[in-house]
């Protein structure tokens, strides 16, 4: 029942923050000099041609009015329609269409960036104050403070010879194939192992760009957890009764340090999918946050709108499924009940 009742609190909080974020952002967008009009109609375009065609769109009609009616567009399923894009289709399609690309950039990034970062970390913890663990956190500090759109450009110059734009060769089409949308997933399952080739070379740079920053950051905090565990008086008690430090670390310290890992690794993932704007763009990715950047340049108030509620979505739900896995996994949390658990989340 605990359970249940952390569930009904995330998802009460989740749909409120949600509505907040929407609120923000269909009011932002909107406080931006120009409009979509003059992007659909160019500089050139009369007043009068800009002010026919708020008319009939109802950008003219006051800006709460215009909340109020996406809102219950939303609950209907309708994101509005993609004005600038070309054929002006749905924006649910357009998202549909793209979102497979960000999950499938973000997860390869995460796959790189866990098992190098917890590697990362545990090094540095078990020789804590030495030359590896210097190492260590001399290349998270770096991970976490270089720009991601500047490696992504010395990347590029870098390796000449690998695809820096795109998902796949112009010469191959995954058309007759995709059922997923995730490239490497479909190309397996039809044993097109030329697609799936052609695939995973233009992934590996956006990839390898996009897993820096949470692959330090999974490195730091693998350490410091590392090393907190390591001082308990449990670690003592199995050391005075002649365990191994090996076994010590393995069996005893790494277990307990896992607890905080799960939440630090949903949170690193949700902030992937939800911000991989800068990766996308400098690759020319055709994911959610390149259709996001596009969408603000062009002033698409319902493909930006649309993009933007997506995302949000993503995050809180990750974030929900973050705090039942440690609710499930700590007992400490479980005793402590899910409205105390809530409460520390969101602080």
């Amino acid at each position: 029942m605990r359970i249940l009742a952390l569930a009904l609190i995330r998802f009460v909080r989740g749909l409120a923050t949600l509505v907040i974020l929407l609120f923000l952002v269909f009011f932002a967008i909107r406080l931006t000099p120009g409009g979509p009009a003059v992007a659909m109609l160019g500089q050139r375009a009369t007043a009068r041609e800009i002010d026919r065609l708020n008319h009939e769109m109802g950008w003219d009609r006051p800006v709460m009015e215009q909340f109020v009616t996406y809102l219950s567009n939303v609950a209907h399923g309708d994101l509005g329609v993609a004005y600038l894009s070309p054929g002006r289709p749905k924006v649910l399609t357009e998202l549909s269409r793209l979102f497979p690309a960000t999950v499938e950039l973000s997860l390869s990034a995460m796959l790189l960036a866990v098992p190098i970062g917890i590697g990362l970390g545990m090094v540095a913890a078990a020789y804590r104050g030495r030359w590896p663990d210097r190492v260590v956190m001399g290349i998270a500090s770096a991970g976490v403070s270089i720009p991601i759109f500047f490696l992504g450009i010395l990347l590029l110059l870098a390796f000449p010879a690998m695809p820096g734009s795109g998902r796949l060769d112009v010469r191959l089409s995954m058309r007759s194939i995709e059922r997923t949308g995730l490239y490497l997933i479909d190309s397996v399952i039809a044993g097109r192992w030329d697609l799936w080739s052609s695939a995973s070379r233009h992934l590996i740079l956006p990839a390898v760009t996009l897993s820096t920053i949470p692959m330090a950051i999974i490195a730091r905090v693998t350490r410091s957890t590392l090393l907190e565990t390591l001082q308990a008086d449990f670690i003592r008690a199995a050391r005075a009764k002649g365990a191994s430090w090996l076994r010590v670390f393995v069996f005893h310290a790494l277990p307990v340090a896992a607890v905080p890992m799960v939440s630090l690794l949903g949170l690193q993932l949700a902030t992937l999918l939800a911000g991989a704007v800068l990766t996308e763009t400098v690759f020319t990715w055709p994911g959610i946050g390149r259709y996001v950047t596009l969408a603000a340049m062009q002033k698409d108030y319902g493909a930006l709108q649309g993009a933007v509620l997506l995302l949000g979505a993503v995050f809180i739900l990750l974030n929900a499924i973050i705090d039942l896995l440690a609710f499930l996994l700590d007992p400490r949390l479980r005793r402590s009940g899910p409205t105390n658990l809530a409460r520390g989340r969101s602080a």
